[in-house]
């Protein structure tokens, strides 16, 4: 009976309409003060998360620490880092305390990192290195590798689009992913088209300085499989 009586004096649970508000006020004493502890971990994870919009990391980081149940503490680092684009050791730290969002947290921070180190050729090598390194953490050490080369190839093959790819476009990548790159670079282009450059040193698919290779990769037999196909 006292309990049935307490719950009926108890002031009412606050909508999340009402906890997302809370939250925009950017005001973590708003959060403290809701009775349900859940909802407080709520609040406190969107409030976090405002605050690391605006770049204030340390506030953040330590608003999410205050948090006590899953699976709003770990989203709440997961979240920051998110919302602070965070790379490195840094996003390392938090996603370590991302709970079951963990692994996204680790995979986003990887995505960036790579883009960053990538956005312009020339430390090719640099992220491969370190992408592997990232992905050793949720993977084992061949997929990890394998994903790693993956995500290289496709930053690559991304690179100038309606240009012609390039030796230059691939920085200081080794050969063997600077040919994937190109390959993927024109996996949705028509064979004959493709058939057609190769018989033009490239052109307009790739220059002429990538042309030794891309025989080797791609013309060799190419033009035998578009002489088996039937006339359009």
């Amino acid at each position: 009976m006292l309990v049935l009586a307490w719950l009926a004096c108890a002031p009412p649970s606050p909508s999340a309409t009402e906890r997302r508000a809370a939250a925009t006020a950017t005001d973590p004493d708003q959060c403290a003060q809701m009775v349900d502890p859940v909802h407080a971990d709520e609040c406190r994870t969107w409030v976090a998360g405002d605050l690391a919009s605006d770049g204030q990391a340390a506030q953040a980081d330590a608003l999410c620490a205050q948090n006590t149940s899953q699976p709003w503490s770990g989203e709440c680092f997961f979240l920051v880092n998110d919302a602070l684009d965070a790379i490195g050791e840094p996003a390392a730290q938090r996603c370590a305390r991302a709970g079951p969002f963990r692994g996204q947290c680790l995979g986003h921070a990887a995505a960036r990192e790579g883009q960053t180190l990538l956005a312009v050729p020339g430390r090719e090598t640099e992220a491969l290195g370190v992408l592997t390194a990232r992905f050793s953490s949720l993977r084992s050490p061949e997929v990890a590798r394998a994903e790693a080369r993956e995500a290289v190839i496709g930053q690559l093959a991304a690179r100038a689009p309606g240009q012609p790819f390039s030796a230059a476009l691939c920085g200081d990548a080794d050969e063997a992913l600077c040919g994937d790159a190109l390959q993927q670079r024109i996996s949705t282009i028509p064979a004959p088209e493709i058939a057609a450059a190769c018989g033009r040193r490239g052109a307009p698919l790739w220059d002429e300085g990538l042309h030794p290779l891309a025989a080797e990769r791609i013309c060799g037999g190419l033009q035998a499989a578009v002489d088996g196909l039937p006339d359009q």
